[in-house]
């Protein structure tokens, strides 16, 4: 399951545990390789939707699914995306079971400066070859980037002068709407980092439990001051009320 706090409820790890079931939480931004469902379940799914939503619209023209027929719609296509194969070749194709540390390769995971391995060493490759020329690099570019780079060349500063004046061209200069009023940037907070964990071990579900106490116990201090602070300003109201009618 997803590492998000709000996902870690003491009570339904007691339940899973009771029944024997373990809950893994994944590293924060993996979900993606490393989620079962995400991988293999929810495709299907999405897969057999729109199928019984394409026979369902075959079988009723003129109409449109509403509500009513969602539930319907979406009971026939969860059988067979939760069937036990794929759930089984979701935790498969995962790693997690059976445990495999090698089921991902270096190409899929990202190096300090923000690039995957392989592209950086192949760039490093290329660039230590003999004969590596600037028009290499500009073809390694993106087309998009190429083709912008091209068309801020030949604006050119088209102000009028004297006929006859020899006057070179200058590059115009481009103001966009960052320049004028730059984006806020993002304020950082100081959250903890978070790692893998198995919600139900013994330990951590005590650690759990002594956290969720406390945050009670919090909740029930912050609403007995609230109650305290209306009877404190009703009795105020009251006096105030009695001291008019005498």
């Amino acid at each position: 399951m997803d590492n998000h706090e709000v996902h870690v409820c003491v009570d339904i790890i007691k339940l899973a545990k009771a029944n024997g079931v373990i809950l893994l939480t994944l590293p924060p931004h993996t979900s993606h390789r490393l989620q079962p469902l995400d991988r293999i379940v929810y495709g299907p799914l999405k897969k057999y939707y729109k199928d019984a939503c394409r026979s369902w619209l075959l079988t009723n023209p003129g109409h449109r699914i509403s509500i009513y027929e969602i539930t319907e719609l979406f009971g026939n296509a969860y059988p067979p995306a939760f069937s036990q194969t794929n759930i089984i070749s979701g935790f498969r194709s995962t790693g997690i079971f059976p445990p495999n540390g090698n089921v991902f390769g270096e190409h899929e995971f990202v190096t300090d400066i923000g690039q995957p391995s392989q592209v950086r060493n192949n760039n490093a490759q290329d660039q230590a070859q003999p004969g590596f020329s600037h028009y290499n690099q500009e073809e390694s570019q993106p087309l998009h980037r190429h083709h912008d780079q091209k068309i801020q060349e030949n604006k050119m500063d088209i102000t009028p002068h004297r006929i006859g004046e020899h006057r070179t061209p200058e590059k115009k200069l481009i103001v966009t709407p960052d320049m004028i009023e730059p984006f806020p940037k993002m304020v950082k907070k100081n959250r903890k980092r978070k790692s893998t964990t198995i919600l139900t071990d013994t330990p951590l579900l005590k650690q759990l439990e002594e956290k969720s106490d406390r945050k009670d116990s919090k909740g029930v201090e912050k609403v007995k001051k609230q109650c305290f602070k209306i009877k404190k300003v009703g009795e105020e109201k009251k006096k105030k009320v009695e001291e008019q009618l005498k």
